[in-house]
C-alpha cells in the first residue's frame, strides 16, 4: 500500500522523502518495483474468475459457502476461508430476497368507523374535523404507538387541512373521525 503511494506519487516528489516520511526502505521500494506477481496472487486472480463465473451463474444468490461446495464438486481444492475473502475483495454480495409481511388485518369483526369526511379536508367553521396522525413502530416484542397526534381541521384558508390533504398524498396515513 505505501509502495504504491511511492509509486504513484514519485513524480512529484523525491522517492528518498517519501520512503522516509512512510517509514520504509529505499530499497524495499525499489525491490518491490522489480518484483512480479507472486505464484499466490496469480493463482487468486484465476480463482477469483472461477468464483465470479459461479456467482453469476446462479442469479446472485450463491455466497460464499455455496460457492466452496460447487468449486469442491467440479475438482477445485481451496479453503472455505480463501473462497471468503476473494468473494469480499471482489465485491460479490447476494441478492437477498425481500420478505414479505402483512400489516393490515382486514380480516376481524372490530368496529369500522364509517367515512364520513370521504378524503375532502375542507371545512366552514373550526373544531368541525379532528385529524388523528398515529406513529406506529414494531419494537421486539409488539407494536408500539410513541406519537398520536390529533388537531382540528382549519377553517377555510387551507391551514391544516390542506397540510393534511397534502400528507395523504404522500402516502402517510391519516384517521379522520368527525
Amino acid at each position: 500500500m505505501k509502495y504504491a503511494l511511492i509509486r504513484e506519487k514519485q513524480v512529484a516528489f523525491p522517492v528518498a522523502t517519501m520512503c522516509r516520511t512512510l517509514g520504509v526502505s529505499t530499497s524495499g521500494f525499489y525491490a518491490w518495483l522489480k518484483s512480479t506477481e507472486s505464484a499466490r496472487t496469480k493463482q487468486d486472480a484465476a480463482l477469483a474468475v472461477r468464483i465470479r463465473a459461479a456467482h453469476q451463474k446462479s442469479p446472485r444468490t450463491y455466497g460464499s459457502p455455496r460457492i466452496h461446495a460447487e468449486l469442491c464438486a467440479t475438482g477445485v481444492r481451496v479453503g472455505r476461508k480463501r473462497v471468503a475473502r476473494i468473494t469480499r475483495v471482489s465485491g460479490l454480495v447476494v441478492r437477498t430476497k425481500n420478505r414479505w409481511r402483512r400489516t393490515t388485518d382486514s380480516n376481524h369483526d372490530d368496529p369500522i368507523a364509517p367515512n364520513i369526511v370521504q378524503r375532502d379536508f375542507r371545512t366552514e367553521a373550526a373544531d368541525r374535523i379532528w385529524v388523528t396522525g398515529v406513529t406506529c413502530i414494531w419494537t421486539a416484542q409488539e407494536w408500539s404507538v410513541p406519537r398520536c397526534d390529533a388537531r382540528p381541521v382549519r377553517a377555510p384558508r387551507g391551514g391544516l387541512g390542506h397540510e393534511c390533504q397534502q400528507r395523504s398524498r404522500a402516502g402517510s396515513r391519516l384517521f379522520v373521525g368527525p
